[in-house]
Formats: C-alpha cells, sequence, structure tokens
C-alpha cells in the first residue's frame, strides 16, 4: 500500500485516466478538487470551494417568483376543475343522444313510450342547459378571480418587498 498524502495521484496510472478524460476532468474542477491547471487542490481549498457553493444553491426564493408560482398552481387547479365539469357535461349529452337512438328504435318497432323507462329528452335538454349556463357563470367567476388574484400578488409582493 502507498501512503496516500505523499503520493502523486497524477502520476499514478489506475488513476491517472480520470485526470486525462476531459469530461471527467471538468466534473472534478467543477467541485473543486483539481484546478484548470489539472493541479490537485488541497483540502482546505476544496472545503471553501464547497461552502461557496452551496452558499450559491441556498438563495432566497423572490416574493415575486412565490407569487407566480402560487397564482400558476391555483390556474392548473381551475383548469383541472373545468375539464373535469366539460367532461361531465360531454358524457351527459352523449347518453341523451343515445337515449334518443334508443327511443326512436323502439317507436319504430311499435313500442310506446310510455312502456319504455326512458327519460324524457326534454327535460335532459332542459338540464344539459342549465349545466351549459353554470359552466359559463363559473368561467366569468374565473376572470374575476384572475383579475383580482392578479392585483393582490402585486399588492402582496409590494408588502413583502
Amino acid at each position: 500500500m502507498t501512503d496516500l498524502q505523499n503520493s502523486n495521484n497524477q502520476i499514478d496510472p489506475k488513476i491517472n485516466i480520470y485526470f486525462q478524460n476531459k469530461r471527467i476532468r471538468r466534473h472534478l474542477i467543477k467541485a473543486g478538487l483539481i484546478n484548470r491547471e489539472g493541479e490537485i487542490l488541497p483540502p482546505t481549498t476544496t472545503e471553501v470551494v464547497l461552502n461557496q457553493r452551496s452558499r450559491r444553491q441556498r438563495r432566497p426564493i423572490s416574493a415575486d417568483k412565490l407569487s407566480r408560482t402560487v397564482h400558476h398552481y391555483i390556474l392548473e387547479e381551475e383548469q383541472k376543475r373545468r375539464t373535469h365539469i366539460r367532461n361531465r357535461f360531454d358524457f351527459s349529452v352523449k347518453r341523451v343522444h343515445v337515449d334518443k337512438k334508443t327511443e326512436s328504435k323502439h317507436t319504430r318497432r311499435g313500442i310506446s313510450h310510455s312502456s319504455l323507462n326512458v327519460r324524457h329528452s326534454p327535460t335532459l335538454v332542459n338540464i344539459l342547459k342549465y349545466r351549459l349556463n353554470h359552466i359559463n357563470m363559473l368561467s366569468f367567476r374565473l376572470i374575476d378571480k384572475e383579475k383580482s388574484f392578479a392585483s393582490t400578488s402585486k399588492i402582496c409582493t409590494s408588502f413583502i418587498t
């Protein structure tokens, strides 16, 4: 076994590969273990470099970035809710369409409407119209919320900074 402190790692053939490979060498320089000339830095220098890197990574989040993040999260949640409502609406429209087809098949075969336990299409159409109006009303509320949130986020950032 060789003494690690007295050995020259750049001359050692087993470790020499790390100092010749450009990609690995670049990583070693970024990590602060060697300098650009390929010389191994002493442990005190590497500790200083690593502390500087960790300090750079721990920057505080700005208030503007935080408010944007919250705003985007709220918009994503609202978009998910709206797509869920829209999918339910589309499903109910398809169901009405299928009910109308089955109803028309039964009337062609001579079966009366009263003997079938089928929903009447006018009431379903009214329900669908109501749901569509409700979705439109919610979308207008969302637009108002977005406008008010934009103004409150500006106010919040002014208080934080």
